[in-house]
């Protein structure tokens, strides 16, 4: 685990109220403890090894970990991309603990991360 010097982005309030948790958990029908990652469904991006390692978590321990994915799939690479995870998704019954959750609008942003257990970046450092 690395802590990554970024600032949040401008449009994300710091200090969000239990009921804007609750509003956005209940529009987007997430339970009350999930992971979220809010990234584009680009292939670097590693969406698919989120997928193996929660398939992998739940075939050896039984456990189920919902994380939340956003962010669009326009364009050929990220359509394709998108089919790649959705498919895994289902190939290892992981739909209930991994919704998509679309393009999600800046004024829903902030009650996401705040409502979240982690943030997931699966990103990799040299």
């Amino acid at each position: 685990m690395k802590v990554l010097p970024f600032i949040p982005a401008c449009y994300l309030a710091l200090d969000v109220p239990e009921s804007e948790r609750q509003r956005v958990r209940a529009m987007y029908r997430l339970s009350e403890r999930y992971f979220f990652y809010p990234a584009q469904v680009w292939p670097h991006k590693n969406h698919i090894r989120i997928v193996q390692a929660l398939g992998l978590i739940k075939q050896a321990r039984q456990l189920k970990i919902p994380i939340a994915f956003c962010g669009s799939y326009e364009g050929e690479i990220r359509a394709r991309t998108f089919r790649e995870v959705m498919t895994l998704r289902s190939q290892l019954a992981l739909e209930g603990e991994i919704p998509y959750l679309g393009y999600v609008p800046d004024e829903d942003t902030s009650g996401l991360y705040a409502g979240a257990t982690a943030l997931v970046m699966p990103t990799f450092s040299p």
